[in-house]
């Protein structure tokens, strides 16, 4: 199928056996099932449907990538089309799309142009580090015909985007009024990802490459440097840097050098098929200096595309939040959440820490307390309910088995692991859809890696703490900073995540009541008077917190 698609705009017959079968399977709806299995005999319907539908070659090549391709996320079509539509000028201009797979991005603008028929004359220019891909894009563009109104096509190069930028092609260096994309989301820890070595390159070249970043976040840098003073991009990239620590130099680089015009959010993360992930458009512009841009449209849409919702966004707020993150500009009523002076946090004064290294958990020895009476308790995330802990009442997967009560000897364990596991402490469930914390007492176990915990002076910090963390005011606010770290509705959290949690105000009223309440939830997890009232407390306190009144750093 991959070589039906090279060679449709050809005449040389294919000897591929099993056409018809694998056209079935890739193409249920396609008019060119033919009962014999013989390649000749399909090949001209092939090419008949090819005619009517040029992105077709491109969509069999994409399927067939998809299996052995990490990090690549082919465009959807009416994906292409919103964000080209956002793009296009009745003006010339010279585009550029640097990671163009099977050109889904010129193909479109020859749609457009084709359909608005006056518009000046457009330049498509475009590279890949994929052969075959080019290889797609250019049958399908000669498949299409030829019509005057279509923009010029220059050949597509086999070009890696991130090499140094005097290495590029003269061509590009030029500069671009248009950069349109979907960079690969890749990073080191998938497979597929660039390596170590790659990395240390990318980051001695991209300013904005630091930490574990994805390999999208240079592309956006290259495109800026790319494009002409004035010049826009529209990109398609993962959510998740909005709000991840690794997206920091990227949203800064953003909120200096680029004007936002508009995102698109794609929260279900179903757009790109069976790739569970957010994802959003960009369309940003390159400043030509330092003023103040327009005031920036935030679109809410499902992934058929229809809105749900949208806000506006200043300028000015793209550029006060890029250190911290811009997750709460996905949200219309941001500003009852966020502080208007800085706020005590709850690694002011503590270490937040994680409860076993990943060295730890899989060297150390785990038994059954039947076998080890005096063992200490180990807890997943899966043991861990608001007030509530699961050990022993139900398995925990833990290392590839289940177990009913997993404990740890003590004497396996660090001096450090041991003085930690005799404290106050509270531990917060990861990877769960809403914050989860359990106040536990010197002796009464230790959280796996996953596991954060908080160390506390005493039983009565422990439970008033946990009553806090399990709020509903806390949660709304970790969804305001981190849901596009969501996976699959379920929170990854970080120590940074837990350590930046708004401590409760400095009033001892208001942590007496958070107390009293704290002790009766734990007795009654589920009481629903004592539940309302916490409810209400803390949706006060958050509010005095947010408005400057008590908590201050």
């Amino acid at each position: 199928m991959l070589a039906a698609a090279q060679r449709l705009a050809g005449d040389r017959p294919l000897a591929e056996p099993g056409l018809a079968r694998e056209a079935r399977k890739l193409f249920p709806a396609c008019p060119l099932i033919v009962e014999t299995d013989l390649p000749f005999a399909l090949l001209e319907p092939f090419r008949a449907h090819l005619r009517g539908n040029p992105h077709a070659a491109g969509e069999i090549y994409q399927r067939l990538s998809r299996s052995r391709s990490t990090g690549l996320h082919y465009t959807p079509l009416a994906l292409a089309r919103l964000l080209l539509g956002e793009l296009v000028e009745p003006r010339p201009l010279r585009w550029l799309d640097p990671a163009c797979g099977c050109g889904v991005f010129g193909l479109v603008l020859r749609e457009i142009c084709r359909r608005q028929g006056d518009l000046p004359p457009q330049a498509f220019w475009a590279g890949d580090v994929d052969r075959a891909a080019l290889q797609v894009f250019e049958a399908s563009w000669r498949a299409g015909g030829s019509r005057e109104a279509d923009p010029q096509l220059e050949p597509p190069l086999l070009q890696d985007a991130l090499s140094p930028f005097e290495e590029l092609p003269p061509s590009w260096r030029e500069g671009f009024d248009r950069v349109v994309m979907n960079p690969p989301f890749s990073n080191g820890v998938e497979e597929g990802g660039p390596d170590r070595e790659t990395r240390s390159l990318l980051r001695s070249r991209f300013r904005t490459a630091r930490g574990p970043f994805d390999l999208h976040v240079p592309f956006v840098e290259r495109a800026l440097e790319l494009l002409k003073p004035g010049g826009r991009l529209g990109v398609i990239l993962p959510d998740k840097w909005l709000s991840a620590s690794f997206g920091q130099s990227l949203r800064e680089y953003l909120a200096d050098q680029a004007v936002i015009h508009s995102l698109h959010h794609f929260p279900q993360g179903r757009l790109f098929g069976g790739a569970a992930l957010g994802a959003l458009l960009l369309v940003a512009e390159k400043r030509c200096a330092a003023e103040s841009g327009p005031v920036a449209q935030v679109f809410q849409r499902r992934d058929d595309l229809v809105e749900t919702a949208a806000h506006q966004v200043e300028h000015g707020e793209w550029k006060e939040l890029a250190r911290e993150g811009w997750g709460p500009l996905l949200q219309k009523d941001r500003r009852r959440l966020l502080p208007r002076r800085p706020i005590a946090r709850l690694g002011d004064d503590r270490p937040v820490r994680a409860s076993l290294s990943v060295g730890e958990y899989y060297a150390l020895p785990l038994h059954e307390q039947e076998e080890l009476p005096q063992g200490l308790p180990l807890l997943s995330s899966g043991a861990i309910d608001p007030w509530r802990s699961h050990w022993g009442r139900r398995p925990l997967r833990i290392r590839g088995r289940d177990w009913t009560r997993p404990v740890l000897h003590p004497a396996t364990l660090t001096e450090a692991r041991r003085e930690q596991a005799a404290t106050h402490r509270v531990l917060v469930a990861n990877m769960s859809r809403r914050l989860e914390a359990l106040a536990i007492g010197p002796g009464e176990g230790i959280g796996v890696v996953n596991v954060i915990q908080v160390p506390c002076k005493g039983e009565d910090e422990a439970q008033l703490l946990c009553a806090w963390l399990n709020s509903p005011a806390v949660d709304r606010w970790m969804r305001l900073w981190y849901d596009p770290l969501r996976m699959n509705g379920q929170l990854s959290l970080t120590r940074s995540m837990v350590s930046r949690i708004p401590l409760p105000p400095d009033d001892p009223d208001v942590r007496q009541a958070l107390l009293v309440l704290g002790l009766r939830l734990r007795e009654r997890p589920d009481h629903g008077p004592a539940l309302r009232e916490l409810e209400a407390l803390c949706d006060r306190a958050m509010e005095r917190l947010v408005s400057g009144e008590g908590g201050a750093a």
